[in-house]
């Protein structure tokens, strides 16, 4: 990517990459742009350095900008294929219209390493339906029963399949849980002031900051509903649920948003083995096998818990419904940080800007909170303890 982005050397030919390059990221457990949990189209302007927690997001970012994002609510693709599949079928139809103004930015795709079972059907089913130019596996030592099903996909697409040595990881120091950690902190520290180029990183604990605070329910209600993605939970328990969590943030397009029953999956199920201030929000509310859109709208999928008056958002049997990616994205996590019963509040630390949220409710659409399977907030209880053991060793 980075090379694409470089202007070549000048006794080499005179190409120069003014349209950029696009990354598709369909790796939700390890993005390279955006936290656990999400894939993503990112259209790039410049070289990139750095590990993945250096640069968590791109908004309002010189290197580049996230077109489209969507969240996958897991760190891997296994507990909804079909929805992963219609995500990433979503995403490449922005690149087709990003090329419109960008003729020449190629695409890269980066594909977890979700490689068995299901996960090999998804694979080549992608290489043989995405006209691709090239397939690069990051593997010498097989196995078999993946390089050959890849080969054989990527021979009837008449595309080459390159073989490359994998990565070394005899010294790796973090395992994949401290890295997502590690860039899930990032993104929720990280700031961008207006006028100054660079990132900043701010060192105040989340319990510090003052959050967006938002109605969930009355005249001024903002968030539309909430949704828990996996086994249907009782609606007494939704608040325990969110209190303390990590939930995306996500702008409904349209009120048909959720995705129907009466289809069948496009897989079967087969696998072998700004916040440094205090903001009141008023959010008013101002393929081949794609499945049936719901008839139902948002409104009408909604329970109001009993305590609470939470906007419970659930359409299922036994497991919810997602969002429709063609009518929904991703705007970015928030953490929970408590349930405001009394103002019928819940009160949001996030680094999403209040300008974007207005943005969203001006152009009409509606925001869900979507709580889904992503590692607990641990850091975050943590930070805390760090910080008042550093002003201990300060202070003596």
């Amino acid at each position: 990517m980075n090379h694409l982005l470089s202007p070549a050397p000048q006794t080499e030919t005179k190409y120069f990459n003014t349209d950029g390059v696009a990354f598709l990221d369909l790796d939700p457990g390890q993005p390279e742009f955006a936290p656990m949990g999400q894939v993503y189209l990112a259209h790039l302007r410049s070289p990139v350095f750095g590990p993945p927690f250096s640069h968590p997001s791109l908004d309002g970012s010189r290197n580049g900008t996230i077109v489209r994002s969507h969240h996958i609510g897991a760190t891997s693709p296994k507990e909804d294929p079909d929805h992963y599949v219609l995500a990433a079928m979503d995403l490449m139809d922005r690149y087709r219209a990003l090329q419109a103004s960008y003729p020449q930015c190629p695409l890269i795709i980066n594909y977890p390493g979700w490689i068995f079972g299901l996960g090999l059907e998804v694979a080549t089913w992608l290489v043989r339906s995405l006209g691709l130019s090239d397939v690069v596996y990051m593997s010498e030592k097989g196995p078999t029963e993946v390089v050959q099903p890849l080969g054989q996909a990527a021979y009837q697409a008449k595309i080459p399949l390159t073989i490359l040595p994998s990565q070394p990881t005899d010294f790796v120091s973090r395992s994949s849980a401290q890295l997502r950690s590690m860039q899930m902190q990032s993104y929720f520290h990280m700031s961008r002031p207006n006028g100054i180029n660079n990132s900043l990183w701010l060192e105040q604990p989340l319990s510090r900051t003052k959050p967006f605070r938002v109605h969930y329910s009355g005249p001024q209600q903002g968030i539309q509903g909430i949704m828990v993605m996996g086994t249907e939970i009782h609606p007494d328990l939704l608040h325990e649920v969110l209190d303390g969590s990590i939930v995306a943030v996500v702008a409904v397009e349209s009120p048909n948003a959720i995705l129907g029953q009466n289809s069948g999956p496009m897989f079967a199920n087969n696998a072998n083995a700004e916040t440094d201030g205090d903001h009141d929000v008023d959010m008013q509310d101002s393929a081949d096998a794609v499945p049936v859109i719901g008839t139902s709208t948002i409104e009408s999928s909604i329970t109001r818990t009993p305590n609470e008056d939470l906007p419970y958002l659930f359409v299922g049997a036994g497991s919810s419904n997602p969002l429709d990616p063609k009518v929904s994205h991703c705007l970015g996590l928030a953490l929970v940080r408590s349930v405001n019963v009394a103002s019928r509040q819940l009160e949001l630390v996030t680094p999403i800007t209040g300008s974007t949220l207005r943005g969203v409710l001006e152009q009409g659409h509606s925001i869900v909170l979507v709580r889904g399977l992503l590692d607990n907030p641990n850091w975050a209880i943590s930070e805390d303890y760090y910080a008042a053991r550093a002003a201990e060793k300060r202070h003596r």
